[in-house]
């Protein structure tokens, strides 16, 4: 985490992390991000990858609850669909 907070200053202006780098935030911090290590000779390269927001755009964040629906003209059928994301992102 620290690593990037220190790369915050070198981000473009318009753009800004979806969450608050605070500890309250920090289990899904690290479910968004993304590591890649590499061994390069004697040294070891990593690259965080962590998605980028706009800061003038508002996004609303929904988590998908998947509900059983009762089939018409039926007393004991119901279908479940499941979604294929946990969460879907609107703007």
């Amino acid at each position: 985490m620290k690593h990037v907070k220190a790369s915050q200053a070198d981000m473009p202006p318009e753009l800004s992390l979806p969450l608050p780098l605070s500890a309250a935030y920090h289990l899904l911090v690290l479910r968004i991000i993304d590591f890649d290590i590499f061994l390069k000779g004697n040294f070891l390269l990593y690259v965080i990858r962590l998605p980028l927001t706009k800061n003038s755009i508002n996004y609303n964040l929904y988590r998908v609850l998947p509900l059983s629906i009762q089939v018409r003209n039926t007393e004991s059928i119901f279908i479940f669909l499941l979604p294929e994301r946990e969460y879907l992102l609107t703007f």
